[in-house]
Formats: structure tokens, C-alpha cells, sequence
């Protein structure tokens, strides 16, 4: 069942725009309204059935297919107890995706991947030639192990052109992280918290600035390419500026050992334990030019306020230091309260909410920060090269992408 959301419709315009030939999966009726609506036309399949995938795949005739699959909550909260029907998504769906794309000489396949597992050492960002988290706990390891392999089967494909986009944490226009966003009112409510030093580096980009690399990956050199803007930060820095870039209150700390309690070990490793990514290489090659971190500055104001606390505190007795360091939201560590969140992890342990499962658009990306419902989606995008390459595409059936037009993504303001 496919849902068309905001944050993505401008990359399946930016395509249409350049003279591709998109084609779109959904089960849904509105969802062929949606994809008819942006120029691109739509196909009925679900991604758990490998005929319906075939078939759709073999009716548009693609040059390349980009393979969004991604399976979310409504509330990031629930982020990781929606994980295991995710990774099926990914495991299943995107196994008969790509089973049918090899079969019928499809010559590039771009696929989602995540920026934000990278096992790099601490301190250091990871590059392309990182791998994934294997050791991560519970859901989350599981997720990273079979996105592992994922991207394994799809860069060894010897007749089809491998892409793979590491993306970072959505932000902007329609995700999670903008200021009318879920994240936000997290904060706003003052259910967000720091677990123990916040220590874990995030990266983010911004959706439109996604929207561009992805446009240029369909005639970029293949491989891996880590799509994340310039400003890794911790969570201890880029949360408080978040919070202040929407108006919301300072976030609580908790310590580890409180959080591992009422939120499980997922989200202990959530603020502890990621690291960063480089964009070295999509810039170089995809001619990536992300924006700045919207509330990258917040931070920069953070860690000022923070260095002065503690030269102030460093000045008064011991007990008036430490009251002080508490006041600048520096050394506290206080006890964890029930119903405080954190992104992507909840401290009340409510059964997830079932719903049907829903099928989502092929031209459609989403990632961990992007505000979806519950659902199964099949984001899925076959291209077709325009018009005037079609005896060139021809030429090229199996051996790879033909030569079209220099892609571009909507830059946003």
C-alpha cells in the first residue's frame, strides 16, 4: 500500500523532469493517484511476492532500480520494536527485488542503506570502506547484519552495477527532526533524554540534500557512498542545540544504568556507541554539497555555555561547584523517570500497536528519520532512460547504466 509523502516528491518530480520513465509499486488506489499526480506510473505488487515483484519489475523494463524498502512507525519511540518487521522487509522484500532485477538484466540497482551503524574507532568518522556494527545488541544487530548482506549480494552481482547510499538521519520538511516534528514534541514534553556521557556521534542530512545524491547516483561510479552532511556531533551536543532550535526545553540526562533498565540495551547503545560518517567520496564523486546542520549553531552556543559553567564551577567550593555544573546541564547524571524517550527508543515498555501491513511507494525514500506510519513499504523506483537514449539503454541491457543526462536533485532553500 503505497503512501507518497512530502519529503520525497521531489525526487520522483526530478527524475520525471529530466525525461526518466518512473515507475512506482503500491496496493493502494491513492497511492496510483499519488505516483499518476508526479508524473511517474504505477505498479500493483507487494514486496513479500516474488511473482507480483517480478512481474512489476519485468512491465516497466528499468535501466535501474532504487530499492527504498523501509518498514516504520508512526512514533520514532516505537523505532525499535518495529526493527524485526523491518528487517524482514529488507531480508525478504528486498531479496525478491533483487532476484528479479539479476533475472531480467536490470544494469544498476541503488539501494538504501544506513550511515549510522558504521563501525569506525572512537573519535574517527567511518568511510565507505567501514563496515557495518555486527556486534550491535538485540534488534539493532540483527537489522545492521542483514543490511550487511544485503549490500554484500548487491556489490558482488557481476551483471548489474551495485550502488549503495549510507544515509544519515533524515532531518527537514516531513521527517522525524524538524520543528513540528515527532522528535520535537518529545523534547517539547520533556521526554527526551541524554543516557550516560551522550557520547555517540550522529550523522544527519538533510531530506533534499538525499534527494540530490540519489538523483546523481544513477550515472555515478558504483559502489558505496556515505550520504551524511559536514557536522557529525554527539548526542550530548546535538540534542540540547535541537531542543533549543525548536523551542523546547533543555533534555535530562539519565545515567546508563537507569536507561539500560527501562529502555533496554538498544538505546543505551543508541547514545553511547555510534560514530559518524565521512562524505569524502559522494562529494568527490556525486558532486555532494550538503548544507550546514540546521542547528548545528545551538551546539556550537552549547559547548561555549558548558566550558564556562566549568570554569565558573572550577572557582566556587566543592558543593556549589557541583550545584553549578548541574545548572549548565554539565556533570548531571540523575535517575532515569518512566515515560522519558529518547530518539529512537521509548523507557515505557507498552506493546507495539498492530496494523495491516501497507505497501509504499517505489519513488518514495525513508529511513529511521522519516515520519511514516506503520507500515510494510515497498519504496521502490524503476527508471527508464529518456526518449532520445532508449537505443542506447537497449545497447546496454545487463552490461550497466547508458550514458543520460547529468542528474540533479532539488536543493531545497
Amino acid at each position: 500500500m503505497l503512501a507518497l509523502r512530502a519529503p520525497w516528491d521531489c525526487r520522483s518530480c526530478a527524475l520525471c523532469a529530466l525525461g526518466h520513465q518512473v515507475t512506482g509499486m503500491t496496493h493502494l488506489s491513492p497511492g496510483v493517484d499519488r505516483l499518476r499526480e508526479l508524473g511517474a506510473e504505477a505498479a500493483n505488487a507487494d514486496a513479500f511476492d516474488p511473482k507480483a515483484v517480478r512481474n512489476a519489475i519485468e512491465a516497466a523494463v528499468p535501466d535501474v532500480v532504487i530499492d527504498q524498502l523501509t518498514w516504520l512507525p508512526a512514533n520514532p519511540a516505537d523505532i525499535i520494536k518495529s526493527l524485526p518487521n523491518d528487517t524482514r522487509l529488507r531480508r525478504e522484500g528486498g531479496g525478491n527485488l533483487l532476484a528479479a532485477a539479476r533475472e531480467l538484466g536490470v544494469g544498476r540497482y541503488i539501494v538504501q542503506s544506513r550511515g549510522f551503524y558504521l563501525d569506525a574507532p572512537a573519535g574517527q568518522l567511518g568511510d565507505e570502506s567501514a563496515k557495518l556494527r555486527y556486534d550491535a545488541p538485540g534488534a539493532i544487530g540483527e537489522s545492521i547484519r542483514t543490511t550487511h548482506d544485503y549490500e554484500d549480494r548487491i556489490l558482488a552481482s557481476p551483471s548489474m552495477q551495485g550502488v549503495i547510499l549510507r544515509y544519515g538521519f533524515f532531518y527537514g520538511p516531513g521527517t522525524w527532526y524538524r520543528p513540528d516534528g515527532a522528535i520535537a514534541d518529545q523534547v517539547r514534553r520533556h521526554e527526551a533524554a541524554i543516557i550516560g556521557e551522550g557520547n555517540a556521534v550522529w550523522s544527519f542530512v538533510h531530506i533534499d540534500d538525499a534527494v540530490a545524491a540519489t538523483v546523481a547516483s544513477l550515472t555515478a561510479e558504483p559502489g558505496i557512498y556515505n550520504v551524511v552532511d559536514d557536522d557529525p556531533l554527539p548526542v550530548a551536543e546535538w540534542l540540547p542545540a535541537f531542543a533549543r532550535w525548536v523551542d523546547a526545553p533543555e533534555p535530562p540526562r539519565v545515567s546508563v544504568k537507569d536507561a539500560l533498565k527501562t529502555a533496554g540495551e538498544e538505546a543505551v547503545y543508541y547514545h553511547t556507541t555510534l560514530t559518524g560518517a565521512s562524505n569524502s567520496r559522494a562529494k568527490a564523486l556525486l558532486g555532494f554539497m550538503p548544507r550546514p546542520l540546521l542547528w548545528k549553531g545551538g551546539a556550537a552556543l552549547a559547548v561555549s555555555s558548558a566550558s564556562s559553567c566549568s570554569s565558573e564551577a572550577a572557582s566556587l567550593e566543592s558543593s556549589q561547584a557541583q550545584k553549578t555544573a548541574e545548572s549548565c546541564g554539565g556533570a548531571y547524571s540523575g535517575p532515569g523517570r518512566e515515560g522519558h524517550t529518547y530518539p529512537h527508543c521509548q523507557l515505557r515498555r507498552t506493546p507495539l500497536r498492530t496494523h495491516t501491513p501497507r505497501a509504499a511507494s517505489l519513488v518514495e525514500l525513508r529511513s529511521s528519520a522519516t515520519a511514516t506510519r506503520n507500515c510494510s513499504s515497498s519504496s521502490i523506483t524503476a527508471i527508464r532512460s529518456p526518449p532520445h537514449a532508449a537505443g542506447q539503454r537497449r545497447r546496454h541491457r545487463g552490461q550497466g547504466v547508458p550514458s543520460v543526462p547529468p542528474a540533479a536533485g532539488r536543493q531545497g532553500p
